[in-house]
């Protein structure tokens, strides 16, 4: 019977220790926990500039209408192609008005006649 002799070897650096120092060997000055702090910053701070531009938007759209066509429409009732976007037009008499064209996106038009 003839035995097979087995050379030993030492073990090298655990794949865990590898994995963490590997961070090193890229020439990064960084370590995996900053570039992940980092990333996570960066998509906060996008977050937050695109609801600020988003508010930015919704208040300026909110208020789009011009006061003098308002008044035009309830003294002449005829406002064509007006922009009443987000007017309040609540109680308005708005009977034989002409709005052709107009724009009325979210004007307030409760209890109109």
């Amino acid at each position: 019977m003839v035995r097979l002799q087995s050379k030993a070897t030492t073990p090298g650096p655990s794949l865990a220790r590898r994995g963490a120092e590997s961070w090193k060997q890229t020439g990064s000055t960084d370590k995996p926990e900053e570039k992940t702090m980092k990333a996570k910053t960066v998509a906060v701070n996008i977050l937050v500039t695109a609801g600020a531009v988003m508010v930015v938007f919704a208040v300026g759209s909110a208020h789009a209408f011009n006061e003098g066509d308002v008044a035009k429409l309830k003294d002449k009732k005829e406002c064509k192609g007006c922009d009443l976007s987000g007017a309040n037009l609540c109680n308005a008499n708005l009977d034989s008005a002409n709005l052709m064209m107009a724009n009325l996106e979210k004007a307030d038009l409760r209890n109109f006649k």
